[in-house]
């Protein structure tokens, strides 16, 4: 026999909110709610802005939702523009980005299953600020607790190739960092 849970109410204006380098997030179904199954975010991205360098989740898929602008996903070596009302499935064990490439702010909403990774982004928003070095050690020990790997070498050659810009600075190592 399992135990009947009450539905799980969230108000619109109850989710957490945190920055991560050029991404503002906002926190809707955290994990915690989803006994760990999922989570939901919100996730807002200025035009021609890099979201981060290509990266894989060990243990997370995602899903993005575009719910306004224009959203260009690359996923391994296949790149896909996507709008309003489209869907993308971005499967654990690939190495992906995306960015907005459009002229107004993008807004997805962002599916992940299983929904952990709120905790990292909370944790690595202090480390990766907009106009601030980020800390490269602590940020690959962190990226290694939640089985993330990051190739921040291909950083410049996204932002060439697309015109893209970021307010983070990369590190000046050229070499692939582990860690989430």
């Amino acid at each position: 026999m399992t135990a009947s849970m009450a539905p799980v109410l969230v108000e619109g204006d109850q989710d957490q909110k945190v920055q991560m380098g050029d991404v503002a997030m906002a926190f809707k179904v955290g994990h915690k709610q989803t006994a760990g199954g999922a989570a939901v975010h919100e996730w807002t991205l200025m035009p021609r802005k890099l979201a981060a360098p290509p990266h894989r989740h060990e243990h997370e898929d995602e899903i993005f939702h575009v719910l306004v602008g224009e959203a260009t996903v690359m996923q391994d070596d296949e790149v896909a523009t996507i709008g309003p009302g489209s869907y993308v499935v971005l499967p654990r064990g690939h190495f992906h980005t995306f960015w907005n490439s459009g002229d107004i702010p993008l807004r997805l909403l962002v599916i992940m299953t299983p929904g952990r990774l709120e905790e990292y982004f909370e944790q690595a928003g202090g480390l990766v600020r907009p106009g601030a070095l980020p800390d490269m050690a602590a940020l690959s020990r962190l990226m290694d607790q939640y089985g993330l790997t990051v190739q921040m070498e291909r950083m410049g050659e996204l932002m060439a190739r697309y015109d893209l810009e970021t307010d983070v600075p990369p590190p000046p190592s050229a070499g692939s960092q582990q860690g989430g």
